[in-house]
């Protein structure tokens, strides 16, 4: 039991995880909370152990010892802010606790394309892949989240069968046991930021023909 004036340590009641990644049009809000008695002070640090101090509109310390990083523009960018290392301190006159290392880092959105790539000529009867690629600078944190079938039906990432439409967890889109009707179908990839929930269509759309039938060996 504590008693009235007894001298309680700080300690983290929620200690800002070890990553943050953000976009810049979001900003982001990292807490840390610490309990103790009194109640202790809280903090940051750069990766140099000095005192992040706030920079206006780039670093804010709020009151309840969150470290806000507000929406910026391209132009306001900081390596040494939103490229940076920090650890939060909560200190009381019983002693201070330090936090795990925190990697802060922010992306600047920029505009990309998710290109298609697929076979235009199908036999009847065989699988069409198709496949859509993000640009490298943003491969990161955008990824393929879905397919779009005419413009109305979605395929989503499954581990099971999903009969004539599949998704691979790796993105790509199977259409199996390719028949007539797929000559008049058209599908379209969709891409999802992780940072921010927007998504984003493929450029073209993949229409494919169906051709003859398939092929048929027999052994001499």
């Amino acid at each position: 039991m504590n008693f009235a004036g007894t001298l309680v340590g700080p300690s983290f009641v929620r200690e800002p995880p070890s990553r943050v990644d953000f976009a810049n049009e979001t900003g982001a809000l990292v807490e840390c909370v610490a309990a103790g008695s009194p109640a202790p002070s809280v903090g940051w640090l750069t990766a140099d152990g000095r005192p992040a101090l706030p920079l206006a509109g780039v670093r804010l310390l709020l009151t309840n010892g969150s470290l806000l990083f507000p929406p910026f523009g391209a132009g306001s960018y900081r390596h040494d802010v939103h490229a940076a290392t920090y650890r939060c301190i909560a200190a009381n006159p019983a002693g201070k606790v330090v936090s795990r290392d925190v990697r802060v880092q922010a992306v600047v959105l920029q505009h990309f394309d998710v290109q298609l790539y697929y076979n235009k000529n199908v036999w009847l009867g065989n699988t069409a892949v198709l496949r859509c690629t993000i640009p490298s600078f943003v491969r990161e944190f955008i990824s393929v989240s879905s397919w779009l079938k005419d413009s109305a039906f979605n395929v989503y990432p499954s581990l099971k069968g999903d009969g004539k439409l599949h998704m691979l967890p790796t993105g790509e889109l199977l259409v199996r046991h390719v028949d007539d009707s797929d000559r008049y179908r058209w599908y379209q990839c969709r891409a999802v930021n992780r940072l921010t929930g927007l998504t984003t269509l493929s450029a073209g759309r993949a229409k494919f023909s169906v051709t003859g039938e398939r092929p048929t060996y027999s052994s001499l």
